[in-house]
């Protein structure tokens, strides 16, 4: 999946925000985000290769939306680690800060935010 590529969204958002006092990026964006990024990466790969092969064809990238359901489990019980490590006492700041979001230890690696990773429903 994109997990990487959000995950260091998200962490150059977060400097960002530390240093420079910018905003952060909301999760969905960070997502569509990493969509049209590599989705352009296949698009002019596919463009460059068409070209080289005389072939006279235009490329695009969709960036798509999938429906889930609220009663998915996945919503009670968030378990996708996203995102960089943090000490304790950064995750404790953090979660005054963000009340909704779930941070847990991840096995002595640091502490971590997980978000919910339900199973699309429609496409």
């Amino acid at each position: 999946g994109n997990g990487p590529q959000v995950g260091f969204i998200l962490r150059r958002s977060e400097i960002a925000h530390e240093v420079g006092g910018m905003h952060t990026v909301p999760l969905v964006n960070c997502g569509a985000d990493t969509q049209g990024a590599i989705g352009y990466q296949i698009q002019q790969a596919l463009y460059n290769e068409f070209k080289k092969r005389g072939i006279e064809k235009n490329t695009a990238t969709v960036v798509t939306q999938v429906v889930v359901d609220k009663a998915d489990p996945a919503f009670q019980n968030p378990a996708k680690p996203i995102g960089t490590f943090y000490t304790k006492e950064r995750a404790e700041e953090l979660q005054k800060e963000h009340p909704d979001w779930v941070i847990i230890d991840d096995v002595g690696r640091g502490y971590r935010r997980v978000v919910p990773s339900p199973m699309p429903v429609e496409n």
